[in-house]
């Protein structure tokens, strides 16, 4: 899903995070045999959503599984509208810097020309003395 409008959405509806993942495993006495599973639980400790997995052999490697739950858990709702926040703060940053280097590809352009043209990109250039570029440098230390 790249709609970042909807995961919005979709974050804001959700239980807020951060979520906690809690592992176990449900024992047979009949059989000593067990199923593993994990439970997702919100700050709250509602729960979010419970894994199971079935027929899981005695010492069966489950650390994929494991490490799925936990990965569910820390792409709760508050990481991910953190995570939007930034894409649209990069993302207007992106422009800045965009309509920046436009300016001096234009500059640069005109300054190539001859007579009055050439003049005014030179002039344009001479003007700036790099400001825009500094001050797009400056920027993205914030």
């Amino acid at each position: 899903m790249t709609d970042l409008t909807e995961l919005e959405r979709l974050a804001k509806d959700a239980s807020e995070g951060p979520w906690t993942a809690l592992f176990g495993e449900t024992r047979y006495h009949e059989c000593d045999d067990a199923d593993p599973w994990a439970v997702i639980l919100t700050p709250r400790r509602h729960e979010v959503v419970t894994l199971y997995e079935r027929y899981a052999r005695k010492g069966e490697d489950r650390s994929d599984y494991d490490a799925d739950a936990a990965f569910i858990a820390a792409a709760n709702p508050a990481t991910v509208l953190d995570l939007i926040a930034r894409i649209r703060h990069l993302e207007a940053e992106r422009e800045k810097d965009r309509e920046a280097l436009l300016f001096y590809a234009e500059q640069s352009r005109l300054a190539r020309l001859i007579h009055s043209e050439g003049d005014a990109g030179r002039q344009a250039i001479s003007e700036d003395g790099g400001k825009i570029a500094r001050a797009r440098l400056e920027d993205t230390h914030d």
